[in-house]
């Protein structure tokens, strides 16, 4: 009997054919185990296939292929593995989707993890964004270099000196050498999320998010995946801080992504948009 592969043609531009179809096929079976309520083990839904199954499954893979293919999923942080066999001498795999592989799917598995609101108490007191002077919370703590901004203006200026955001400034050099929010990652919940940032920004604004030299956009970026990896936060929970913080704008800022990305400012912003309720240890604010 023929068997039909499907694959998301997203996955497949990003990395390649043979691993959007195999994550096509591990999604489908994880995706009816969450269904049955079937081998939930660690907080995450799980498949499993031994490397005989696979090959009836992908019989135009060879046994190496099939191998290479799974450690690439999991080298790219789309695929999990893991052994859930009551026999200890079976090594039969098992297989589950990284949040991040999920996200490209858009579904929501809520896993049971470590949830931030459970960590602890705030030990501080968290004040409305909006009520807040901005230059009084866009502090030292960042790990990305900052410079100061002005007691009663934000000037974007820091993000391209000497640059205006309709391209012109310094003329075409400047405007190649510079990129939107959203490029220069591969991540896609990181392109996802700056891209809508700029989105609100240019609805709020009436222009385009201004463009970014290449170095600090890729802190930027690396920020952001810090930020959203020590706070347990998905796509959606970060948009809805981007739709908090163009609602209800500090003082005195210009609402440039650096003023958002500043660990003081977002955590702010988490709190009072009641995405964030709780914070680990490991991040010092």
């Amino acid at each position: 009997m023929a068997l039909n592969h499907s694959f998301n043609t997203q996955i497949a531009t990003l990395y390649d054919v043979n691993q959007a179809i195999m994550l096509e096929n591990l999604y489908f079976w994880v995706s009816k185990n969450k269904a049955n309520g079937k081998h939930l083990h660690d907080g995450y839904y799980w498949t499993y296939n031994s490397a005989t199954a696979f090959q009836e499954l992908f019989p135009y893979w060879t046994a190496r292929q099939i191998e290479g293919i799974l450690k690439k999923l999991k080298d790219n942080g789309l695929v999990i593995s893991g052994n859930y066999n009551s026999n200890k001498f079976d090594k039969t795999n098992w297989y589950t989707l990284t949040d991040k592989a999920l996200n490209m799917y858009k579904t929501d598995f809520t896993h049971l993890r470590k949830n931030v609101n459970g960590c602890c108490e705030a030990s501080m007191s968290i004040t409305d964004i909006n009520n807040t002077d901005i230059n009084n919370i866009v502090t030292s703590v960042s790990n990305i270099s900052e410079i100061p901004l002005g007691i009663n203006k934000c000037s974007n200026s820091h993000l391209n000196e000497r640059f205006s955001p309709n391209g012109k400034g310094n003329g075409k050099r400047s405007f190649e050498s510079t990129h939107e929010l959203g490029e220069l990652t591969d991540d896609m919940e990181i392109s996802s999320v700056m891209q809508y940032y700029d989105a609100v920004y240019t609805n709020s604004i009436g222009r385009s998010h201004p463009r970014i030299k290449a170095e600090q956009l890729e802190q930027l970026n690396k920020k952001l995946g810090e930020l959203m990896g020590e706070l347990i936060l998905e796509v959606d929970e970060v948009n809805t801080m981007i739709d908090y913080f163009f609602e209800h704008p500090p003082k005195n800022c210009d609402m440039n992504i650096n003023v958002f990305l500043t660990n003081g400012v977002f955590v702010r912003v988490g709190y009072s948009a009641k995405v964030i309720s709780g914070y680990t240890d490991e991040i010092n604010y």
